[in-house]
């Protein structure tokens, strides 16, 4: 007996393991998550997680913190994951580099230059500011006296003679002239005396020594940071087209080692990216279906040829489009006729029926019909129900279809 008791309680220990391995294994599977959509089974209970809300998105995979990510304000992630900016996103777009006269305190740091334009204000931003408006202003001069110069010529070449015009036209002219030559010399002075005093040399006296901060970031193609600036028509993923609405041969969905759009662009003819279609490709779609609008009774509900072209965004088909009916063609008459069958109609119906000259109203038995079809319309010439037209629809091939007529003249029309 005691031995029994050990092998049985050996056998329940045994099925203890096991059982406790066939619950691991049923209810703590490895979660699987997906960027959109997923479902994660904890103690047999399915718990869906939801896509991101618009705007967010789970760009480093990790289902503790999902949706972390704004798109539309993130500088490393405008618009989309990987996407980086030079300085602030607005709206899930890069806030373009602008230039101006003060160098700090800005949203964005301007790569061009070797400083930190976002950086906060300081007593160096401030030479950093008057260098910026010694510049600007001798830009200005440089420009402003070259185009009175150009106009004044235009005054005296077509001054005609006009004494009053000549001398107005050598006042303008005189005045530029002194203007561009007082900010030079000014800026001449003040480097002659800076030089005497021993602060810098005439060439390098309005450059600014002191520290302000390195610039945060760099212009290269292939830094993932799209620089209109430097010629960059995109980088990496940013400047690259999201849509097909926001696409074009300069913005396209996808960009090169040489940061040059390729991958196409909606209305190249090529359906490309996130394109549903090509607004400008010749496929189209296959729409076929069952139609019933504008047929007559006996045909509701027949299967009929339809296509769809490209919309103009390129992001649907557009609506379906229907096979016209064929032309009014008219079947020939006799004292008896029967018309070549017509084949391979979804729908046919008969569209009049006009008396020949041989009978006033067709003949009183009405037209035949032949075996192996059914009779679906008939129609009289003066009203009378001798049913003179007849159409007529093969019982074993519903799509072949006949019209036979008696002293009359039957048109009709089919569908394809």
């Amino acid at each position: 007996m005691p031995t029994l008791y050990t092998q049985l309680d050996k056998n329940t220990h045994n099925r203890y393991i096991l059982g406790v391995f066939i619950f691991l294994f049923l209810f703590f599977q490895p979660l699987s998550l997906d960027s959109s959509f997923s479902e994660t089974k904890t103690f047999g209970i399915n718990i869906a997680k939801a896509a991101c809300p618009t705007g967010f998105a789970d760009c480093d995979g990790n289902s503790l913190n999902a949706c972390e990510v704004d798109l539309l304000t993130d500088k490393n992630n405008c618009g989309y994951c990987g996407v980086k900016c030079n300085g602030a996103c607005t709206n899930g777009q890069c806030l373009k580099i602008a230039g101006g006269l003060i160098s700090c305190g800005r949203l964005s740091d301007n790569c061009v230059t070797p400083i930190d334009e976002s950086a906060p204000c300081g007593l160096c931003a401030l030479f950093y500011m008057l260098k910026n408006i010694i510049n600007f202003v001798m830009t200005l001069t440089i420009g402003v006296g070259v185009f009175i110069l150009v106009i004044t010529g235009l005054l005296y070449a077509f001054s005609a003679g006009n004494s009053r015009k000549i001398e107005l036209a050598k006042s303008a002219v005189t005045s530029a002239i002194t203007g561009i030559a007082i900010v030079f010399i000014a800026w001449l002075v003040i480097a002659v005396i800076l030089q005497g005093m021993g602060y810098a040399n005439m060439a390098t006296w309005n450059q600014v020594n002191c520290n302000m901060p390195s610039a945060t970031v760099t212009c290269v193609c292939g830094d993932g940071i799209w620089d209109p600036e430097l010629g960059e028509s995109c980088d990496g993923l940013s400047g690259v087209a999201r849509s097909p609405e926001e696409s074009s041969p300069s913005h396209q969905y996808a960009c090169t080692a040489s940061c040059t759009p390729t991958g196409g662009y909606a209305g190249d003819g090529i359906v490309n990216g996130p394109e549903i279609c090509d607004q400008n490709s010749p496929i189209t779609n296959d729409c076929s279906g069952i139609y019933t609008t504008g047929l007559p009774a006996w045909c509701t509900g027949v299967p009929v040829a339809g296509t769809q072209t490209c919309n103009s965004t390129s992001t649907d088909w557009g609506a379906c489009t229907v096979s016209e009916p064929l032309p009014v063609g008219s079947s020939s008459t006799a004292c008896s006729s029967t018309s070549p069958q017509m084949n391979d109609y979804a729908c046919c119906e008969l569209v009049s029926c006009t008396k020949d000259g041989c009978d006033c109203c067709g003949r009183p038995a009405g037209a035949a019909i032949p075996g192996g079809y059914t009779n679906v319309q008939s129609l009289s010439p003066c009203g009378t129900s001798n049913n003179s037209c007849r159409l007529n629809q093969s019982i074993a091939i519903p799509r072949n279809w006949t019209i036979t007529t008696n002293h009359t003249t039957a048109a009709f029309r089919c569908w394809e």
